[in-house]
């Protein structure tokens, strides 16, 4: 809980504006959490510092909004081929 505030402004201030009004900061440190406490279950990551666990989840978050800024930048569908109505 203590950083779910920081890895959504993290998410919010990486995420360009077009994308942003498609793909919501919470939905993105959801999956985070997701993919962090799926692969924790199975040993994936051991936290010895307690910068440790924050950097993680900052690379994470930082993989996660890539992919969405990826995906969404794809040529079929684009935000930047968007017309406001």
């Amino acid at each position: 809980a203590r950083f779910v505030a920081r890895l959504t402004a993290l998410a919010r201030a990486r995420l360009p504006h077009r994308v942003a009004a498609r793909v919501d900061p919470d939905d993105v440190v959801q999956s985070v959490f997701r993919s962090f406490f799926r692969a924790a279950a199975g040993g994936r990551y051991a936290v010895e510092q307690a910068g440790d666990l924050w950097r993680l989840l900052a690379g994470i978050t930082r993989n996660k909004v890539s992919a969405r800024v990826r995906h969404h930048a794809a040529a079929r569908r684009s935000a930047g081929r968007e017309v406001p109505f």
